[in-house]
């Protein structure tokens, strides 16, 4: 009968069967870290998949949030012409990043689609947290939105990038609900 092939184990030098995952003199253990550790193994690899699942939703949420466009369409109290004046100016983009010094900076890209110049106008967004908890500007009690004022001249079909400092809203890290409030066109005409 063949002899069956054999090893030698590195640990304690005893020749062992060849198939063998541990020497039986020193118990040392020749499989892999993964095949000894099954248990850490499964563990890691739940949270990794965690972990690139969070990055997904937290890009996906991100993208949806910079996706927003257009200024509200339902202002209450105000007539059809205003609102129609409201709606010339199109908030195409709009995301919250923080500045060299770690203070929220809102940029919105926005375009004039009226016939005529601006050289004002006032828009609104409501600022979230990363918990989706509406924040308020600090020292504040009341749900206020935060408005910014641009007053860059705007030619009619123009667009233009527009950076407002959120340093009163320190933990602003999402903005929803954008809405032109108020614009003034070179003519004197515009909505208050």
């Amino acid at each position: 009968m063949p002899e069956a092939p054999t090893k030698q184990c590195p640990h304690c030098k005893a020749q062992i069967d060849a198939s063998a995952t541990k020497c039986m003199h020193c118990k040392t253990d020749f499989r892999n870290w993964f095949a000894r550790h099954p248990v850490i193994v499964v563990i890691l690899g739940l949270l990794l998949l965690s972990l690139v699942g969070n990055i997904i939703e937290k890009y996906d949420s991100s993208k949806a949030d910079s996706s927003n466009t257009g200024s509200s369409s339902s202002y209450s109290g105000i007539s059809k012409e205003d609102q129609a004046m409201l709606d010339s100016l199109q908030i195409i983009s709009y995301k919250i990043e923080n500045n060299v010094i770690g203070v929220p900076e809102l940029m919105v890209k926005v375009k004039n689609n009226s016939t005529k110049d601006l050289d004002a106008y006032t828009i609104a967004f409501d600022l979230y947290n990363n918990f989706d908890e509406r924040i308020s500007e600090w020292n504040q009690h009341e749900d206020k939105p935060f408005t910014g004022l641009s007053q860059d001249l705007l030619k009619a079909g123009k667009t233009e990038d527009a950076t407002f400092m959120l340093s009163t809203f320190d933990k602003a890290t999402k903005a929803k609900n954008p809405r032109v409030i108020r614009i003034h066109f070179t003519d004197g005409s515009g909505v208050k």
